[in-house]
């Protein structure tokens, strides 16, 4: 059984500011004897029941539980380095806010696509590129078969026939966004 700590020691122990402690015991997050003194085990236990899921309560805990686990390699973050992260943590959650608000809105606007769709497009752009490109041999044989040699005409029947090919892809893609739209 753990020995029964002051509120100043569980404060030192939780890494948190002695009025912290005074406040938990108030609303009821942590308990204490008739003394004042607290349980650091039960304490904890209860603390983690209680623990509160908002994301600036979640960042200074993992600064809490960081700075205890560097405690014996290196000395735990002084207060201006715990509020700079905090701040930081906090400045990440409203961007990532800000973004995933700026998503809904092209989301609503219609500018985006759902994955699904996108990616039954690119199968469909991969076969149909993978079809054309298997028969321009089959098309080009003959006619490079007539040229004797003459690269000149060759390299311009060819040009012109992946020109041909690009030309029946775009056809077919710009078909399939107006199904799609």
């Amino acid at each position: 059984m753990a020995e029964w700590m002051s509120q100043a020691d569980y404060a030192r122990h939780a890494g948190v500011h002695p009025a912290t402690v005074c406040r938990w015991i108030q609303r009821g997050r942590i308990t204490c004897d008739a003394r004042g003194r607290i349980n650091p085990e039960q304490a904890d236990m209860e603390r983690a029941l209680s623990e509160s899921d908002a994301p600036h309560h979640q960042a200074r805990k993992a600064q809490i539980d960081e700075a205890k686990a560097a405690a014996g390699n290196a000395p735990p973050p002084d207060a201006a380095e715990i509020l700079q992260r905090l701040k930081f943590a906090t400045m990440r959650e409203r961007e990532a806010k800000a973004e995933a608000a700026a998503l809904a809105l092209d989301q609503q606007a219609g500018l985006l696509l759902e994955r699904a769709e996108v990616e039954l497009m690119l199968a469909d752009f991969g076969a149909t590129l993978r079809t054309l490109a298997e028969g321009m041999a089959d098309r080009l044989a003959p006619v490079v078969a007539g040229r004797s040699g003459d690269v000149g005409a060759i390299h311009a029947d060819i040009d012109a026939a992946a020109r041909d090919l690009l030309q029946e892809i775009s056809a077919h893609m710009a078909r399939a966004v107006e199904r799609q739209g």
